[in-house]
């Protein structure tokens, strides 16, 4: 499917190489963007959702924790 997107890509390049509009050219440049970029890999980019934690959590030795707190 990679190649069929690249392709519409370069059909949307070409496209707005014979545009005089200058926003219409612009419009078809940002559809090629868009296309070029369902080419490219999704990689491990973590969504708003997935952060990191801030400050690792604590790990904490029971060995010294006095009895009571058991």
């Amino acid at each position: 499917m990679r190649a069929a997107d690249r392709a519409k890509a370069f059909e949307c390049l070409s496209l707005a190489e014979c545009m005089s509009d200058p926003e219409r050219r612009a419009e078809i440049l940002r559809y090629a963007r868009l296309w070029m970029q369902l080419t490219e890999p999704v990689g491990t980019s973590r969504s708003a959702y997935e952060v990191e934690p801030a400050i690792a959590p604590l790990s904490v030795n029971i060995a010294f924790l006095p009895l009571d707190a058991l």
